[in-house]
């Protein structure tokens, strides 16, 4: 969604590299049309221990902030 349709790995042509690559703990880097605390939450999604990736509550949460604090700061709210 953030990558606007673009392909997520461009410089690879096997799935392989996408492997090897992820397997180094290397992550996509941040799009130009996603704000820093989006990909923060990605980056904690793609733990490599499962343990580690937030639960469906806490993504909630974390988005109910973000999206109250948009509404907010853009005026929606009075």
């Amino acid at each position: 969604m953030f990558s606007l349709g673009k392909v997520p790995y461009p410089d690879f042509f096997d799935k392989d590299s996408v492997v090897s690559f992820l397997l180094r703990g290397q992550r996509l880097k941040c799009s130009e049309t996603m704000g820093d605390e989006i990909y923060q939450i990605m980056l904690q999604c793609w733990a490599e221990n499962p343990e580690e990736r937030p639960n469906f509550e806490v993504l909630v949460d974390k988005f109910r902030t973000i999206l109250d604090t948009a509404t907010v700061s853009y005026g929606y709210v009075e």
